[in-house]
């Protein structure tokens, strides 16, 4: 997915250079930035994910998890 975001990115890029007669630089900046954004975003996923929830989880949403969890437990037994 990610290299597929990408190559959408550099499309995208190239046909504005294109239109706009820009630089060369302008479609590698691009593709750079959008790069570097996934990176960032998959970092922060691969965190969430083994940092657990409750790291990166709004208050409100931990209080409803543990009460959901809590009402799970209460109906299990």
């Amino acid at each position: 997915m990610a290299y597929g975001t990408l190559a959408a990115v550099t499309v995208v890029a190239g046909q504005t250079m294109a239109i706009l007669d820009g630089s060369v630089w302008f479609p590698l900046a691009f593709t750079a930035v959008a790069a570097t954004a996934l990176c960032v975003g998959f970092c922060l996923l691969v965190e969430v994910r083994f940092g657990g929830e409750r790291v990166y989880s709004p208050g409100w949403y931990r209080k409803f998890q543990q009460a959901a969890r809590a009402r799970a437990a209460g109906s299990s037994r």
